[in-house]
């Protein structure tokens, strides 16, 4: 844990280590911890061990069993668990984990606390994008058509037409004459 939330920010630029409410806003968005905690685990017995049970990746979260790493140099868990840092302390010693078994385990353990010396997964989230960021900076698409990002995109009285973005909506492409 302590590694996951230093000064040297294990996440890439864009992205952070999510926080307690942001693992149960997911799991609420999911329908609840009793039934995301199956829905974000990979299918299947390949890195998990049997059972495995209640796995779907429904979410294409594919959470996978990467164990834990104990301060007395010993890995544990295996194939039987996910260990998922959150980026806050529940308090001191105490550090936020979503936990992910191949078991079917009590939803209430889902989302717990462990000792922040334990090596876990650090899942990266994507910060959210601020609304001045969105539609290059203009006002967001309503009923009636008006020319989109004059002067950024609509330029040179030319004719810009067959818009597409990218799935990840950071990039545009367009055909113009």
């Amino acid at each position: 844990w302590y590694a996951a939330t230093d000064n040297r920010n294990v996440c890439p630029i864009g992205w952070h280590v999510p926080t307690k409410n942001e693992f149960v806003a997911l799991d609420n968005f999911l329908g609840g911890a009793s039934v995301a905690k199956g829905i974000l685990k990979e299918t299947g017995t390949i890195h998990w061990n049997s059972p495995n049970s209640d796995a779907t990746d429904a979410a294409g979260f594919t959470g996978l069993p990467g164990g834990s790493h104990w301060p007395t140099g010993e890995f544990v868990d295996m194939g039987i668990a996910g260990h998922h840092w959150a980026a806050n302390l529940e308090a001191p010693g105490w550090a936020y984990r979503m936990l992910l078994t191949n078991n079917i385990m009590d939803a209430q353990y889902h989302i717990n606390s462990a000792e922040p010396t334990i090596g876990g997964t650090v899942r990266c989230l994507e910060d959210p994008i601020p609304d001045s960021a969105k539609y290059f900076g203009q006002t967001p698409p309503g009923d009636t058509a008006v020319l989109f990002a004059p002067g950024i995109i609509s330029k040179d009285n030319r004719m810009e037409f067959s818009i597409s973005f990218s799935p990840n909506g950071k990039e545009c492409y367009f055909d113009a004459y």
